[in-house]
């Protein structure tokens, strides 16, 4: 398990309720670095969002799951091996989830914290 934090817009008004992130407007994308000298980026193609409101829309909690296997990095030759045992290991391991623990305000924007699990 680890932990993974995003910066939210503050200024949406939202009312209560569970709200879905279009997918189509949305993207799931990482950094990582390549053997210290460039960063690889990448996305995850395949993935359900959403938002839950408290009573008073103040109160956020959000969820992800990411199919794995949708992994991008726009070189099909490291995608191959990112799925495999070595990396994810999607066969044995195909979604990743988040869900948050706590979300703040901070100046303009909230800070998401949360737990990230592969299993």
């Amino acid at each position: 398990m680890a932990s993974a934090t995003r910066t939210l817009d503050s200024s949406l008004a939202l009312t209560p309720g569970r709200w879905p992130i279009d997918p189509n407007h949305s993207a799931i994308t990482f950094s990582s670095r390549f053997l210290g000298l460039s960063k690889v980026r990448g996305r995850f193609r395949v993935f359900d969002v959403s938002l839950d409101v408290g009573p008073s829309g103040t109160e956020f909690e959000v969820e992800a799951s990411i199919d794995l296997a949708s992994i991008d990095t726009s070189v099909p030759r490291r995608d191959a091996h990112l799925r495999t045992a070595d990396f994810f290991h999607v066969d044995q391991h195909p979604r990743m989830t988040f869900r948050s623990t706590r979300i703040e305000p901070v100046g303009g924007s909230y800070t998401m914290s949360g737990n990230l699990t592969l299993k």
